[in-house]
């Protein structure tokens, strides 16, 4: 089924509409586009997000949202609280949780448009966004998202890409490729950047890093500039002098 809107009309809560009769209901499982954008705010914290209902806020949620938009491409954004922080103390099970969720949605990143994993901790580098990024590298997902346009990966309270993704031409089915192979634009990273392959920085317009930990070569970051051909915007914040140096020797005659 074909849906076909205003342009400047979108659908806040495919939920409700969903629960108006069988009839919107059959509709709106039927559309995919409706189903393409995922806010995803997981239980067992204290509702630092807000109480808005159209939060995603169970896994089985999380997997009716990813069947329904059958192979149209997504628009996620994930906010994941320390489990320090969680209401019962449960930090394991909130840890299980959140882990779970990820891992379904790795399992779909050929079908991303943009993502966004906003992260609530004391460290942007600590144990537990370490754990979470390890699984981009072990699942091999961001070799598989090839149509992934905006990536952010950083502190909740962070000024953070809010780009809006037009609703037509969704299919990853009819979505064209670059020549390289993925259209990652911009990337916003506030931890570690070793799980990014140098040929997803090759049509990169907007970069920003920030907190280069301690064991990373400084070297590492000139070689990220090398292949980032397209980039207009740059911005690095809490860098170690090392890396400084080494930008500051470059630029000598």
């Amino acid at each position: 089924m074909s849906l076909v809107v205003d342009a400047d009309w979108s659908c806040k809560d495919v939920l409700q509409l969903r629960s108006v009769s069988e009839l919107w209901k059959c509709i709106a499982e039927r559309c995919s586009q409706l189903w393409h954008k995922l806010s995803i705010d997981l239980p067992g914290f204290n509702g630092r997000w807000g109480s808005r209902s159209n939060f995603i806020r169970s896994f089985d949620l999380v997997k009716k949202y990813l069947l329904h938009s059958n192979n149209v491409v997504l628009d996620i954004t994930m906010y994941v609280r320390s489990s320090r922080w969680s209401d019962d103390g449960g930090a394991e099970k909130v840890q299980e949780i959140v882990q779970r969720t990820l891992l379904e949605l790795l399992k779909h990143s050929r079908r991303w448009i943009a993502f966004e994993l906003l992260l609530d901790t004391d460290r942007i580098a600590d144990s537990e966004t370490q754990r979470l990024l390890d699984l981009f590298r072990q699942t091999r997902a961001l070799d598989e998202a090839k149509h992934l346009e905006t990536l952010a990966i950083c502190h909740s309270e962070a000024p953070h890409f809010r780009f809006h993704h037009h609703i037509r031409n969704t299919s990853t089915e009819s979505t064209p490729r670059v020549a390289s192979g993925f259209r990652l634009r911009h990337l916003r990273c506030d931890a570690s950047i070793q799980s990014f392959s140098a040929a997803m920085f090759l049509q990169i317009t907007v970069l920003s890093i920030a907190h280069w930990q301690p064991n990373m070569p400084p070297n590492l970051m000139l070689a990220v500039l090398e292949h980032t051909p397209a980039l207009v915007d740059l911005t690095l914040r809490s860098l170690i002098c090392r890396l400084c140096d080494v930008f500051l020797l470059r630029s000598c005659p």
